[in-house]
């Protein structure tokens, strides 16, 4: 390979000594259509990525709900309530979610004593893991869990 020339770095330099118009070289306006195509090519792969990296830098700056989201009731307005998981439910759903599974929840143990909740935390899954919801007493030990059917978003 050292001391060859390829036939497109030839035709390069015989278009950089002949000129742009010289006779003696047919190919040489094809050449130069095929140059400007493919620098017309870059600079539009070029604008394209550029778009891009600030779509996606505008995007990461966007706020997004943290985690855990903690709403309040006016149901049960004495219960602390959380959602928390792989992704943030809006505020609504998580709220709506929170009544539903209050609502079915046991008030007395098995053993008829009263179940005292203080804190709710529901936990939503993607994939195949299963949504929970955590009742807590208020000195923060956990009095029941169960497996909640996930809110459809």
């Amino acid at each position: 390979m050292i001391g060859r020339t390829s036939g497109v770095s030839r035709y390069f330099s015989l278009a950089a000594r002949l000129g742009p118009s010289d006779p003696r070289n047919p190919r040489l306006p094809a050449i130069v259509s095929a140059v400007q195509g493919v620098n017309v090519v870059i600079r539009a792969t070029g604008l394209f990525l550029g778009l891009v990296l600030v779509a996606c830098s505008t995007l990461s700056s966007t706020p997004v709900a943290q985690l855990p989201i903690t709403v309040q009731s006016r149901q049960f307005p004495n219960i602390e309530i959380r959602c928390d998981g792989d992704i943030a439910l809006p505020v609504g759903d998580c709220l709506d979610w929170a009544e539903k599974m209050l609502r079915a929840a046991p008030t007395r143990r098995s053993g008829g004593d009263d179940l005292p909740v203080a804190k709710l935390v529901l936990t939503y899954r993607t994939g195949t893991s299963r949504c929970a919801a955590d009742y807590f007493a208020a000195d923060g030990r956990l009095v029941m869990t169960m497996a909640a059917e996930c809110p459809s978003l």
